[in-house]
């Protein structure tokens, strides 16, 4: 409200409202953890008295809170992004960081698959506003390098079988092959019947 030298005590009260500053002064600053209708009222002191209490509704809309589902490393090229952020809200995706451009198939969606094409941890953020408020997430996401094998080895064995070996030289232990774990960078196959491929 208006200074006026006529008061010499400004008293908020409210309901599910937390004041933060400006108790005592004719403006209030204040907060408030639940959405919905609260309710903030204003007496004043005078010579002549006191006067009020004047109350006022005062509806607090909720900050969108977008939460976006975690993402594991991955060597894939096109990663799928999902939120619970509201469709009827405006949405918005964008790379925050990262060392290469991506391109985000529905960047006004909740959901939305992303093509990352090089290597590299990438941070994509996502903007929820509704009518008065705004809130945000962000995720990141690790691309791995493309997996190098080099020195591949293809030796016969007895029963006209073969085996293939080679060397890992990119990444970190432990691998996975043919789901099956190994500790070491080398990789030495079970035995193959010959005439069949190995892949």
């Amino acid at each position: 409200i208006s200074d006026d030298s006529a008061i010499s005590e400004y008293i908020w009260t409210t309901t599910d409202l937390e004041i933060l500053s400006g108790q005592g002064t004719e403006s209030v600053e204040f907060s408030s953890l639940e959405s919905g209708l609260a309710e903030i009222c204003l007496e004043v002191v005078t010579d002549c008295g006191t006067l009020g209490p004047l109350c006022e509704d005062v509806e607090i809309i909720a900050t969108p809170e977008p939460e976006i589902e975690e993402v594991e490393p991955s060597c894939e090229s096109i990663i799928l992004l999902e939120s619970n952020a509201s469709s009827s809200n405006d949405l918005e995706w964008f790379l925050e960081s990262g060392p290469a451009n991506v391109d985000i198939f529905d960047d006004d969606e909740p959901s939305t698959q992303v093509e990352i094409l090089a290597p590299g941890t990438y941070t994509l953020k996502l903007i929820e506003i509704d009518e008065v408020c705004e809130g945000s997430n962000q995720i990141s996401i690790e691309i791995l390098p493309p997996l190098v094998t080099t020195g591949e080895v293809f030796e016969c064995t007895p029963n006209n079988e073969f085996t293939v070996s080679f060397e890992i030289t990119s990444g970190s232990a432990p691998f996975t092959v043919n789901n099956n774990e190994i500790a070491s960078n080398t990789f030495t196959s079970e035995p193959i019947s010959s005439g069949e491929s190995y892949s």
